[in-house]
C-alpha cells in the first residue's frame, strides 16, 4: 500500500513587531494550504528573535500571545540567565492592554 503524502503551501505574513535591546521579536501569521487544493487549515503564529545576525525561531501558538508565551518558556531553557525578550514584550503588552 503507497503511503500517500500532502503538499502544503506556507504563507507567512509579519503580523507584529517589537524591539527588545535592539533586537527585534517578529510575530508571523502562517496560514497553510494544500497545494493541490485551496483548503485552508487554521491559522497559527510564529514568534522570532533576531538578534542582527540570524532570525531564530522560539515559539508556535494558535494565538499571538500563546506563541510568546511558548517562546518565553523557550528561551528560559538554554539562555542561562540573560534577560527573556519575550518575557519583557508579554510584560509591556499585558500593561498596555
Amino acid at each position: 500500500m503507497a503511503e500517500e503524502k500532502l503538499k502544503f503551501n506556507m504563507k507567512a505574513e509579519l503580523f507584529s513587531v517589537y524591539e527588545v535591546d535592539n533586537r527585534v521579536i517578529a510575530i508571523y501569521k502562517v496560514t497553510p494550504t494544500l497545494e493541490e487544493e485551496d483548503t485552508e487549515f487554521a491559522n497559527f503564529y510564529l514568534v522570532t528573535y533576531d538578534n542582527g545576525i540570524s532570525e531564530t525561531p522560539f515559539g508556535v501558538g494558535p494565538t499571538p500571545w500563546a506563541a510568546l508565551e511558548y517562546a518565553a518558556a523557550a528561551w528560559d531553557l538554554p539562555q542561562d540567565g540573560k534577560p527573556n525578550p519575550f518575557r519583557q514584550v508579554l510584560s509591556s503588552s499585558s500593561q498596555s492592554s
